[in-house]
Formats: structure tokens, C-alpha cells, sequence
């Protein structure tokens, strides 16, 4: 079985499972599995549990520093997730991502989110 590094993370409630997409592909996961992929990673009792997973790659718009293709937890794909995103953006941040604001590219459009404070470290 092949392993995939993952970041779970939560914002105001909700949890999310952050993936990037190369190693998705490294591990064997083709993008017309996604869907069934994140019914399974998600479920609560069998899998790792989360509300949904952000997919991060290479953003196809060169004003973002990355895309998120979001999957809800039951693998039907959504446009946006406003927790979902902040919890990309933290995850950039923790990667030390220029400061300042982040352009994260969604289904939605990209988003521009801006730091404003941070209560605890993010590991």
C-alpha cells in the first residue's frame, strides 16, 4: 500500500484533510478517482475522518501561489470552502509562503486571503 503525506487541519468547526496533488499521482491516485478516494479517506470510522479534502497543485492562474480543488466528504466536488480555504492559506503560511496576503485558486475563483493574527503555532 502506498503512502500519502497529508495535513489535517480545522478552521471554526470544520476539518479538512489537505493533499498535494503530485503526490497523489506518485502514490497512484488518477484524478478520476479522486471522488472515491475522499469518500474513503474521509469517512469517520474507516478512514482518517474529515469534512472534506483539498486537493493543492500547481495553480492554473499565474496570480495564485497554488489551486484547491475541493472534495466533500460523501466525494462529490465543491466549488469553495471559506474554512476549507483558510485552512489552505494556514497551510501555506506554516510552509513560510511570502507573508502578507495569498491568492489560492478554487472552483470559485481565486481568493485573496491576508494573515491577521495567529493564537497558536501551526505544525
Amino acid at each position: 500500500m502506498a503512502t500519502i503525506p497529508f495535513t489535517k487541519a480545522h478552521a471554526a468547526g470544520n476539518d479538512f484533510l489537505l493533499v498535494q496533488s503530485h503526490d497523489l499521482n506518485r502514490s497512484g491516485v488518477q484524478p478520476e478517482r479522486l471522488p472515491s478516494f475522499a469518500a474513503d479517506i474521509c469517512d469517520r470510522r474507516f478512514g482518517v475522518g474529515a469534512d472534506g479534502l483539498e486537493v493543492l497543485g500547481p495553480p492554473t492562474d499565474g496570480n495564485a501561489l497554488v489551486s484547491a480543488h475541493l472534495f466533500n466528504s460523501d466525494g462529490s466536488k465543491a466549488e469553495i470552502s471559506g474554512n476549507g480555504t483558510r485552512c489552505v492559506a494556514a497551510w501555506l503560511n506554516a510552509r513560510g509562503s511570502p507573508g502578507g496576503r495569498l491568492r489560492i485558486g478554487t472552483g470559485a475563483g481565486i481568493r485573496e486571503l491576508t494573515l491577521i493574527t495567529s493564537d497558536h503555532p501551526v505544525y
